[in-house]
């Protein structure tokens, strides 16, 4: 059993308006490394730091699967604590950055 972790913008659309973008961070699951998912914007752990870390100063939100909003320092904790975990590589879609993070380009829950 594992949690999801999501990043919501505001994003501006072309028409004036104001919408809410949700991008799947990764999971923490028991006894494996965090799991990011590998997007056009974060392909490193150092891309998905920079989002995390900018969250608060966009007025940007990090919520879990289950509703609840996590600051951006809580959820650096979690990831470096997972470090120590396992991982398993079995496709072409994961892999582990240069800092040794695991990374899955394909969707996943």
């Amino acid at each position: 059993m594992g949690t999801n972790y999501y990043l919501q913008e505001i994003v501006d659309c072309d028409l004036g308006h104001e919408h809410v973008r949700r991008t799947h961070i990764g999971k923490s699951s028991a006894g494996w490394k965090f799991t990011f998912h590998a997007t056009e914007d974060c392909t490193c752990y150092e891309d998905w730091h920079h989002s995390i870390r900018n969250a608060v100063d966009n007025m940007d939100l990090i919520h879990d699967e289950y509703g609840r909003v996590v600051k951006p320092e809580e959820l650096l904790t979690i990831i470096d604590h997972k470090q120590t975990g396992q991982h398993r590589i079995e496709t072409a879609q994961e892999y582990l950055d240069g800092d040794g993070y695991y990374f899955v380009m394909n969707e996943f829950s």
